[in-house]
């Protein structure tokens, strides 16, 4: 296993006349928690977009685990080992909350339809094995007690608890939150930080996170990168590129001596 589960080489995005992403380089250290930040526009969703094949970039290349998945469609790239949240809640809301994490669960599944309509020991077996995998997530999110809730009828911050325990369960390399703290309550917010550390020591999956809470990223991030209209304008120890003088810029808009981003006020 290389050194860096991903690196992003040169990928430039156009939608029409609009570039998204320019030229954009990037490295993520395997077992870290990499942050991306930048304004709102600043090409964020998009760059988790075109690394899980949801876009395919116009230039440059997307190395997984030493490999090229430049342009590999989404359902490969989860089976190669990349899971993630979107910005917007994206759960099969119809239905229970444990079976939104079974749906990740198999997705390693190789098993024929034939072997779904005939329920053998060995079926069995493996269906006891799933349940109690997804209760094990259920647990680690905090949604254990609601395992039988219909999945739109949970608040919005546990939703997106939800999502994060159904990434999990493609036991992935690295894992790519999406804004994971949105609507949540400072509470709620702080057992996430917790959970997100434990994604990385517990589970031993590399983090990749996008979030405007600098609070929360400045409390987790090893490496802090920052984007601003589609390019890497800082990138490095979270406590040099907060004080950045272009990233400052970026998101207050102008530049002095004692300007600094506050931590608990980006969003």
């Amino acid at each position: 296993m290389p050194d860096n589960v991903l690196e992003i080489k040169g990928i430039t995005k156009k939608f029409g006349g609009l570039t998204a992403l320019s030229k954009l380089d990037l490295e993520v250290e395997q077992g870290s928690i990499h942050a991306i930040i930048g304004p709102n526009g600043s090409g964020k969703t998009t760059f988790f977009n075109v690394i899980t094949g949801l876009y395919v970039p116009d230039e440059g290349s997307v190395i997984f685990c030493g490999k090229d998945v430049t342009g590999t469609v989404p359902y490969k790239m989860a089976r190669l080992g990349m899971g993630r949240t979107f910005q917007t809640i994206f759960l099969f809301k119809q239905m229970t909350v444990l079976e939104n994490v079974l749906i990740g669960l198999q997705s390693e599944s190789e098993y024929k339809l034939i072997n779904n309509m005939i329920m053998t020991p060995k079926r069995q077996l493996y269906e006891k094995e799933l349940h109690e995998k997804a209760y094990e997530l259920l647990a680690f999110v905090g949604l254990y007690d609601q395992r039988n809730d219909i999945a739109c009828n949970l608040p919005y911050g546990k939703q997106r608890l939800l999502e994060v325990a159904r990434a999990m369960g493609i036991n992935p390399k690295i894992i790519l939150l999406d804004e994971p703290a949105a609507g949540m309550n400072p509470q709620e917010t702080s057992e996430l930080i917790e959970r997100v550390k434990n994604i990385r020591n517990k589970y031993n999956m590399t983090v990749l996170i996008i979030e405007h809470d600098m609070k929360l990223v400045m409390q987790l991030a090893d490496t802090i990168t920052c984007l601003d209209h589609g390019s890497v304008i800082a990138c490095g120890n979270p406590k040099i590129v907060t004080k950045d003088s272009k990233v400052v810029e970026a998101y207050l808009g102008i530049v002095g001596e004692k300007d600094t981003i506050e931590y608990n006020k980006v969003d």
